[in-house]
């Protein structure tokens, strides 16, 4: 229900910035940061497997902010490097990308912003030595973040994303499914520390 509601204030919103282009303006901001991530899943056999990732992430936001600081973005983000996986007192090492896709409400002042984001693209690639043994899971997430004015064009922030992965994908299934259908819990969540530049 909270998710139907947030998606139907998005398009009000960004209808209404566009309606009202001559009382608003269009921004554009890369970032770089530095993305820490965990992943804790319980598959049916009640066996954690906790997964730790912390690397650089790059990230571009493509919005519209009014003269009144109420901005709506579309913000996307990249990230890989190398994941640590535990499984029953066992850890390796494995390559990873995660991708997402944002649509943020914004409210923002001199000195800062703050938003809340709601995640419609959220996929995590988990490479193995065997590839078989790769896979793939995807879902939803929100997010809520704040950044500090810098200057007029930089800004140093945080944001905090809850995950919401419904869907895998193991290489030697081929396909993607329900995730349930593998793991009964997933606890994903991730703080990102956000230095971005903006037009």
């Amino acid at each position: 229900m909270f998710q139907n509601k947030f998606k139907n204030l998005v398009l009000i919103l960004a209808l209404t910035l566009t309606a009202q282009q001559s009382h608003a303006f269009f921004v554009i901001s890369p970032s770089l940061g530095y993305k820490m991530q965990t992943i804790k899943l319980t598959d049916t056999a009640d066996v954690d497997k906790n997964v730790k990732m912390s690397d650089p992430t790059y990230g571009l936001k493509l919005g519209l902010q009014s003269m009144t600081g109420v901005g709506f973005d579309l913000s996307g983000d990249y990230t890989s490097g190398k994941s640590k996986i535990s499984t029953s007192g066992t850890e390796q090492e494995s390559n990873y990308t995660h991708t997402t896709a944002a649509a943020q409400l914004s409210v923002a002042a001199s000195a800062f912003k703050i938003y809340l984001g709601y995640v419609f693209m959220n996929e995590i690639s988990l490479k193995n030595d065997i590839p078989a043994n790769s896979s793939k899971i995807k879902g939803t997430g929100y997010q809520a973040g704040i950044a500090l004015a810098l200057s007029s064009s930089f800004s140093l922030g945080a944001e905090y994303q809850i995950d919401q992965f419904s869907q895998i994908n193991i290489a030697s299934v081929g396909s993607f499914e329900d995730i349930k259908n593998q793991y009964k819990k997933i606890d994903s969540q991730s703080t990102t520390i956000i230095l971005a530049y903006r037009f």
